[in-house]
Formats: structure tokens, sequence, C-alpha cells
């Protein structure tokens, strides 16, 4: 019996794949893959563990709300408030600048999974609970 589109596609770890492998090829966390962590009110810097970079990795917000940012650098943080710098230029049209501090965040809804790409160069990544304390289970996405 020929292999599926998913199994093909499992043995790849990084690199443009079609949508539908990723779709096809999504399973449940086995054994020992989880990590669950706490998040609370205050941002917290962690290192990106070896087997999660150039990987996607699923995050389940559990608890409250979620904010996360990735970094190549060693002092990621996170602000929930953090805007991006907007510096209007000719014609009106505005340009866009990271914050001072590099702390904007992207949103996990509690009970809500997301699949978050971690860079090779990634080292570390920072995780905030947005109204009270939580739990992220993650695991590595088959794809």
């Amino acid at each position: 019996m020929p292999a599926s589109r998913a199994e093909t596609a499992q043995n790849y770890t990084s690199g443009p794949i079609d949508p539908s492998f990723s779709a096809a090829s999504y399973r449940s966390a086995m054994q020992g893959e989880t990590r669950v962590f706490a998040v609370t009110g205050t941002s917290k810097t962690i290192d990106v563990p070896a087997e999660w970079k150039n990987r996607y990795v699923n995050f389940y917000a559990e608890g409250t709300q979620v904010v996360y940012h990735v970094s190549t650098g060693l002092n990621a943080s996170v602000d929930e408030n953090a805007m991006s710098v907007e510096t209007v230029g000719a014609g009106g049209r505005v340009t866009l600048g990271p914050h001072a501090t590099n702390a904007e965040c992207y949103p996990i809804q509690s009970g809500a999974e997301r699949p978050i790409w971690f860079p090779q160069d990634a080292r570390t990544f920072a995780v905030k609970g947005v109204g009270g304390t939580g739990k992220i289970r993650a695991h590595l996405a088959e794809t």
C-alpha cells in the first residue's frame, strides 16, 4: 500500500509544506512530549528547548488568556499593551517599527490552541497570563 501524504510529509522538519500536509498530519501529543508550564501576571522568559528549534510547537492556553513573544536574544519579554512605533513618512504613509523594548506580543485565548514557529536561531521566548494565572500545554506539531 502506498504511503499517505501525511506519512510522506512526516519526515519534513522545515521548509514550505503544502497546508494540506499539516492538516492531514496533525496529531495529539504522545506520552512524554507534552511540556506544561505555569503562566502568571508577570512576563516569564524561558530558554527555547533544543527540540523545538526549527519546528512548530502547539501551545494550548488553559485558565487565562496568554500572550507570547519569541526572540533570537536572551531577553524575550511581553507587554500586552506594547505598541509598534509609527512614523509618518512621505505622502502620509506610515512606517511601522518595533516597540522600544521589543515587547509586542500575540495572544492565545484561554481554551484555544495555536501552532507557534520557533526558528533555528530562537533562543528565548516569553509568556504572560492576562487576567490571572494559568498554564500552557505545549507539544511538537508533526510537521
